[in-house]
């Protein structure tokens, strides 16, 4: 079952390492909900100051743009735009 808090479950266990939640992230196996939430909690570290804006920057531009140009599913497109807005 995924939790309506799974985003702030994510960032509160990842203890700085990143690596996990973009594994989550980039996974096209992963449910897209969990994926949501893995995206949302690098958000969610941002708004806490465990991560810079060029952090979160650099790695939604590279993921989004590594997506179009693999065809990735629409919906994980659809999620980084949301994201970014």
């Amino acid at each position: 079952m995924v939790t309506e808090d799974l985003d702030s479950i994510l960032a509160s266990v990842c203890h700085g390492d990143l690596s996990l939640i973009k594994q989550l992230i980039e996974d096209p196996e992963v449910n897209e909900y969990v994926q949501s939430a893995a995206l949302g909690s690098l958000v969610i570290l941002y708004n806490v100051d465990k991560l810079s804006r060029e952090e979160l920057v650099s790695y939604l531009k590279t993921y989004l743009v590594r997506c179009i140009a693999e065809n990735c599913d629409p919906l994980v497109i659809a999620l980084l735009a949301v994201i970014c807005c």
